[in-house]
């Protein structure tokens, strides 16, 4: 289950092997390779493709997995190397593709910030893929971050932190974990705050931005906090954690340039292979890169939070 959750992520931003043809030129096969490293994980994965010759306009009528088996996939980063495993995972649609997914994949690579980073694919034709990429800098907050959540919290809290270079893409998001006493079981679980950019104009929706800022609207965060217990009149049993957290995933240069010539959009699983699309395989198509998280953490006030009627539990 956690691989499948990975993998899904990694499709995200995914090539296809599907390409635009000429069906009366010559077939010549393309590899396509994708690997993006996480900060936010240890579990790293590589998926590894060719291009393929549809015998008719529709390539939908091809269905035999395109998937490259027994490459040797290797990430250098410093002195020390990782060697990738191979490995599959049932597909959830198997409407197409009746074969399980391939994949490659390494259980341990923790990815420091400010780093070159080195991807070699050996296939086993003999053919050879490279890529280099670059880490980002750690992520580090303005002090005219907030770091206090209280009744007296201004409508909006601002938070700031540092860009690694110009056109730098982030994914941030506020987070805070509370538990829950049922029948003297206690559960533990996170809650993502909504958040949005102010803007002149008013309010719209953050997504991935070059925006080194976050707005949070203070409302936004009642209108969580109420929702963890929303029907159940017992509020004590409802306990939120001090520190709340806001998390950002920091692009690296080739991550935010393929975010960027995809016209800001990660939601499409087919990526087709054309002179738009940005690629960092030498031998190949494809994108190696990576992202770092930062964290900041900020207080609620035990105040604030007894307001809804829960109880509270204070950091160490």
């Amino acid at each position: 289950m956690k691989k499948t959750i990975f993998l899904l992520t990694m499709g995200m931003i995914f090539w296809s092997c599907e390409e635009d043809f000429n069906p009366y030129g010559e077939f010549k096969e393309k590899f396509i390779l994708n690997c993006v490293l996480r900060g936010d994980s240890t579990f790293q994965l590589a998926s590894l493709t060719k291009s393929y010759n549809p015998s008719t306009f529709n390539p939908n009528v091809v269905s035999e997995d395109a998937s490259i088996y027994g490459a040797d996939v290797r990430v250098r980063i410093g002195d020390s190397v990782y060697i990738f495993s191979d490995s599959i995972v049932n597909r959830a649609d198997t409407t197409r593709y009746k074969t399980p997914f391939h994949f490659y994949f390494h259980d341990y690579i923790d990815l420091p910030a400010n780093k070159d980073l080195e991807l070699e694919v050996l296939l086993p034709s003999g053919q050879r893929l490279t890529s280099l990429t670059k880490t980002p800098q750690k992520v580090q907050f303005d002090q005219r971050s907030e770091d206090v959540i209280s009744e007296d919290s201004p409508n909006f809290l601002q938070f700031f932190w540092n860009i690694s270079f110009t056109g730098q893409y982030f994914a941030p998001r506020l987070i805070f974990k509370y538990s829950k006493t049922n029948n003297g079981s206690t559960q533990v679980m996170i809650k993502e705050v909504p958040i949005s950019d102010l803007f002149e104009g008013g309010l719209a929706e953050h997504t991935i931005s070059v925006q080194s800022t976050l707005n949070v609207e203070m409302q936004s965060i009642r209108k969580a906090l109420e929702e963890i217990s929303a029907g159940d009149p017992n509020k004590a049993n409802y306990t939120i954690y001090e520190s709340a957290l806001v998390q950002v995933l920091a692009f690296d240069q080739n991550l935010s340039r393929y975010y960027s010539t995809t016209n800001g959009s990660l939601d499409d699983l087919t990526v087709r292979i054309d002179e738009k699309d940005y690629s960092n395989i030498n031998g190949g198509y494809g994108i190696f890169a990576s992202y770092i998280k930062g964290e900041y953490k900020i207080k609620f006030l035990s105040s604030f939070i007894q307001s809804f009627g829960y109880k509270i539990l204070i950091s160490n």
